[in-house]
């Protein structure tokens, strides 16, 4: 939970960091490909004993700020009074805050590295769980929050940091508190999961709101190598996270997390995404289903305001879009995901925005009744399977039946390219050939199948490029400078108006993502621009949570003229990687105008045809006075076609290629721009690499 006092001006900040790109549309689910883990993603988080559960309760979050471990009994009498209230409203969950900033746990030696844990913590932790025994209820346990780099009372900012950023200081603190913590709790039917942290991302340089910042990198480390050392310490508990919003999931894939830790066990089981109003619907699980967050393991929504808002709802940020508490979890449930849990258990007070247990408890008791096998907490599975379907980016499936099945049941799944995509093979738990369309796949475990889709070739990977509308693009002026301007696109162009210069071209930007990235992959943009005077206009290619892969600059006259660039996504990118552009503006008072904006793949990957054990030839274009030159780079085995294919995808025209030949001169009349040429063997077996070519 964002504390309710940070300032304003870092509020602005840290909404406007977050609002990411992710506009994807499929019939059934999008998420990546799935990791070789115990949990598949599924709508229901599956227990060490077998049950599968939608999560469903309260945050608590604390008895006492801080306090509720270390050398203070636990507060027993509140602790049972809260669990009993959630139970008997349906409820199966309570989270609670462990450590929350580190003033009273762990604790902490001279050399300024964690001793071991507090007198009472694990007494106190084990008595919280023997009391949600009593009350049929699980616990989530967070052991870290973003409050330890926030100064308060009591916190020493300076051991907390080397605790998080140094591997002595990360080393000391699982050694001696986080591993003797969760051998003593074993493997209890009570815990759900242990939560590394709550709202890590809070304590993020430049995203961040806390006192004091850290890395990103530091962030995954310590969730990859707490998570690790859990796994080693109970093999079976369950590990997961407090992801503050939907655009940062990607900072915990698997990849990710071993990529910055090196600890092979350091995965998350589920993940625990939050959300309030102010987030934007762009992030809002009430408007998207869980599978279009790409992600391959069940979704909870750890935190979302235990109220009705909407966008007139008094609060010290803007919402922006309209939400009632009696339909909140339902809407969850029926959406895909795994579970919700209301912020906070506390009585109906405070903000407008933010009401507590009696306004939302009604409602959870509502979805217990109507999803008893579902919520209800009793160590038994319900022998119900999962076969989620899924796609990238470019294409629909259709699964029939949905939802949880008999053991035993076949489903049926169909791909369907979107226009301008192909359909390339599945992927997930099935050995079906991409030839195979529909697949029927047997329920005999929760199975993840994903439809692998990629931009055909000279595709326009961009959306209303024309601006006709608005549509697909966002325009953003950055809180933390001094940039200010409007947009228009009135004219069927994007007329920008620089009335005040920032400190960085970014503090302005005309963007939009959505599409798919290829690892390594080569981009052409294209575009018409013109202003009132010369600029420079910086182009970016990023992901959707800010991973930069490359740039460029080009200086835009007072005639309207036609740009190019080449942006290259990087190899160790994830294909499938949701993809951004950016016009970057801010830094020059002007009036510009942009359209016609067009990017496609350059020679992402070869054409693949029925053998790909033959290597793929590049193709060399050249365009000179009304003539094309070509070449590959070994004689043609069989005879061949050259077609030539426009940045919208219309082909200009095709050539025959005689057997034997490896270059030839074509006359060729052709319109002024980038060109994408490709050659096909009429063999059906010869493979070759796009080129891509100026005609002037």
């Amino acid at each position: 939970m964002l504390a309710k006092n940070f300032p304003l001006r870092c509020a602005c900040k840290f909404l406007k960091t977050k609002i990411g790109i992710l506009a994807v549309c499929l019939a059934v689910s999008i998420f990546l490909a799935p990791r070789t883990g115990a949990m598949a993603f599924s709508d229901r988080v599956t227990l060490p004993s077998g049950e599968k559960i939608f999560v469903a309760g309260f945050n608590l979050a604390w008895i006492n700020f801080a306090g509720d471990v270390g050398d203070t009994p636990l507060n027993a009498t509140a602790f049972q009074a809260a669990l009993k209230a959630v139970s008997d409203s349906g409820g199966n969950t309570m989270r609670v805050w462990l450590s929350t900033n580190g003033s009273k746990d762990p604790v902490f030696g001279t050399d300024g590295l964690v001793s071991g844990l507090g007198s009472k913590t694990v007494a106190n932790v084990q008595q919280m769980l023997s009391i949600a025994k009593e009350n049929k209820m699980l616990l989530v346990l967070t052991l870290l929050t973003h409050n330890f780099l926030q100064s308060q009372s009591g916190v020493n900012l300076t051991n907390n940091k080397t605790l998080l950023t140094t591997d002595n200081g990360l080393k000391a603190y699982i050694d001696k508190a986080v591993v003797p913590l969760v051998t003593a709790i074993g493997k209890d039917p009570n815990l759900l999961c242990w939560e590394i942290a709550n709202e890590p991302e809070g304590m993020v340089e430049s995203i961040g709101w806390t006192s004091q910042r850290i890395a990103k990198t530091d962030v995954q480390k310590f969730t990859n190598r707490m998570a690790g050392a859990i796994h080693r310490a109970v093999p079976g508990v369950l590990v997961s996270t407090g992801v503050v919003q939907a655009g940062y999931l990607g900072w915990y894939t698997d990849a990710a997390l071993k990529a910055a830790g090196a600890d092979s066990n350091g995965a998350l089981d589920f993940y625990m995404v939050h959300y309030y109003g102010w987030n934007g619907t762009s992030n809002s699980p009430f408007h998207k289903g869980a599978a279009a967050w790409s992600v391959d393991k069940p979704l909870v929504v750890g935190e979302f305001a235990s109220s009705s808002w909407g966008p007139t709802t008094a609060s010290t940020s803007a919402m922006q879009d309209a939400e009632s508490v009696d339909t909140l979890l339902e809407n969850l449930f029926k959406n895909g995901y795994a579970g919700g849990l209301f912020w906070q258990y506390q009585p109906d007070a405070g903000d407008a925005w933010m009401k507590g247990f009696p306004t939302a408890s009604p409602s959870l008791a509502k979805l217990a009744r109507a999803h008893v096998p579902d919520v209800k907490f009793d160590g038994i599975s319900d022998g119900k399977l999962s076969v989620v379907a899924s796609a990238t980016v470019g294409g629909k499936l259709i699964a029939t039946p949905v939802g949880r099945v008999d053991t035993g049941t076949t489903v049926s799944i169909q791909a369907t390219p979107d226009a301008g995509y192909e359909f390339v093979g599945w992927a997930g738990d099935t050995t079906a050939a991409a030839t195979v369309n529909p697949i029927k796949v047997k329920a005999m475990k929760d199975r993840n199948i994903l439809a692998n889709f990629r931009p055909a070739a000279g595709t326009n990977l961009l959306k209303n490029g024309d601006f006709a509308s608005d549509a697909a693009w966002q325009f953003n002026i950055s809180t933390t400078g001094t940039s200010a301007g409007t947009i228009s696109y009135a004219a069927g162009q994007a007329d920008i108006n620089v009335t005040a210069a920032g400190t960085q071209n970014w503090h302005m930007q005309l963007m939009q993502g959505g599409f798919a990235l290829q690892a390594g992959a080569t981009y052409a943009l294209s575009f018409d621009a013109w202003a009132n005077a010369p600029r420079y206009v910086n182009i970016g290619l990023t992901t959707s949570d800010w991973n930069w892969q490359s740039g460029d600059s080009v200086t835009v006259t007072t005639a309207k003229a036609n740009y190019q660039v080449e942006l290259k996504a990087l190899k160790t990118l994830a294909d499938g990687t949701i993809g951004v552009i950016q016009f970057n503006i801010g830094e020059v008072v002007s009036t510009l105008h942009i359209d016609n904006v067009i990017l496609v793949a350059k020679g992402a990957a070869p054409v693949l045809h029925r053998d790909i054990s033959r290597p793929a030839q590049a193709l060399r274009m050249e365009a000179k006075a009304g003539l094309l030159l070509w070449s590959v780079e070994s004689p043609l085995v069989t005879p061949a076609v050259l077609s030539l294919v426009d940045l919208h995808g219309r082909e200009l025209a095709r050539y025959p290629l005689a057997a034997g030949a490896f270059h030839g001169v074509i006359h060729a009349e052709l319109p002024q721009g980038l060109i994408l040429a490709r050659v096909k063997g009429l063999d059906g077996v010869s493979a070759f690499r796009e080129g891509v070519f100026l005609s002037q």
